[in-house]
């Protein structure tokens, strides 16, 4: 945690590293934790490291400083072995594949609003992304969509 550490009471879901730990002392019999169940410890530990490495790399100024870190982090987790590649770069830049059309002439796919990778919350809020459209854009790239809808008045 980079903030400062007055926190007050309630829940929490974070893990101690020495520094919460030693700000953890002024809270005496307060501070309740208990061990990382083996079972989640994977899942725990890499949103732990992964929002670490997104504040280093915000830290980071430069393209070409961020993917040597990058590369530096891969290396390590994967102990030196060189099965993991590094970032492949063209013009110098960093590629997120999107899309792999079905023929060379195809049209690019309408793709919904929100990523792919994130779970969303539609609300039909002013500025959510409109639930029907959202769907529509799904239903035309997709082979699958999980969606679960509730109608609450």
């Amino acid at each position: 945690m980079d903030e400062p550490f007055d926190l007050p009471p309630g829940l929490y879901e974070t893990i101690i590293d020495t520094g919460l730990e030693a700000a953890l002392h002024k809270y005496g019999q307060r501070v309740v934790s208990e061990a990382i169940d083996n079972a989640d410890f994977p899942y725990v530990i890499s949103k732990y490291v992964a929002e670490r490495f997104e504040n280093s790399l915000l830290k980071t100024k430069g393209e070409r400083e961020r993917f040597l870190l990058t590369d530096r982090v891969l290396e390590v987790i994967n102990g030196g072995n060189s099965a993991d590649k590094p970032i492949a770069l063209k013009d110098g830049r960093a590629q997120l594949l999107t899309e792999i059309k079905v023929f060379d002439n195809s049209d690019k796919t309408v793709r919904p609003d929100t990523p792919l990778t994130d779970a969303a919350l539609l609300t039909n809020a002013e500025y959510d992304p409109s639930i029907q459209t959202e769907l529509k854009k799904e239903f035309r790239s997709a082979d699958r969509v999980d969606a679960l809808i509730a109608f609450i008045k």
